[in-house]
């Protein structure tokens, strides 16, 4: 649990074994470290709109009071990390989570209805990192376009992020030659992790974090024209 409208951000654990509550990791309150997303030391607090949804060995929170950020805190490490951005529609000022924001986790993704009096509902994609606008069924064009591409060519890295091991699973469409790399944020070439030619089907396969240097990774798969890409976050 969370509680709201208090300061610090104050996270709790209640054992329904023992029928007690312990004050566990604090949510951070200083988000300036998000490249140019908040301002120097800036400090935010879970208000109205503060949500958490449990999703695997994880759970995830918005704080709510129109801060755009999404948080990720890790059972078996105790702490929490920021890891992404709601983002805004045409930079309107009511397109923020707060009051009214909820939040669920369905299918390996976590979907998001922000409150504030708007309609905007948002899937935030566990394994791709994708935060993507969920649109309704009036505009059949691009809902279509986005579940066939899903269908087809599909890749995606639990948990995310990681510290030890995680499986990456993807989708061959059709048989051909296939790469999969792994870079570091300045677009350095750090494991190739499988290149050659592969048979239509879906594949599973580990990488070990243990080796890799605490910081942002992307994994990009490519065969032919189709293209696709994960951000991960290394602790």
């Amino acid at each position: 649990a969370m509680k709201g409208g208090d300061k610090p951000n104050y996270f709790a654990r209640y054992s329904i074994a023992d029928g007690n509550w312990a004050e566990v990791a604090q949510l951070p309150e200083v988000d300036s470290f998000w490249a140019g997303t908040a301002k120097k030391g800036k400090k935010f607090y879970v208000k109205d709109g503060g949500a958490l949804v449990v999703a695997g060995n994880a759970i995830y929170a918005i704080k709510g009071g129109g801060v755009p950020y999404l948080y990720w805190y890790g059972i078996n490490q105790n702490s929490w990390l920021l890891v992404d951005t709601v983002p805004k529609v045409d930079n309107n000022k009511k397109s923020v989570p707060k009051t009214g924001a909820s939040m669920a986790y369905l299918g390996g993704a976590i979907y998001l209805l922000k409150g504030n009096n708007t309609p905007e509902f948002w899937r935030y994609g566990i394994g791709g990192g994708e935060v993507a606008r969920v649109l309704p069924v009036t505009t059949p064009s691009v809902a279509t376009e986005r579940t066939e591409s899903k269908a087809l060519f599909s890749l995606d890295v639990t948990p995310n992020p990681l510290t030890k091991l995680a499986t990456v699973r993807y989708n061959v469409p059709q048989t051909g030659r296939v790469s999969l790399k792994l870079y570091d944020a300045s677009g350095r070439v750090v494991s190739t992790l499988y290149e050659g030619t592969l048979e239509a089907g879906t594949y599973t396969m580990t990488v070990d974090a243990t080796r890799l240097a605490r910081g942002v990774y992307f994994l990009k798969y490519e065969q032919g024209t189709e293209k696709a890409e994960v951000k991960l976050l290394v602790r």
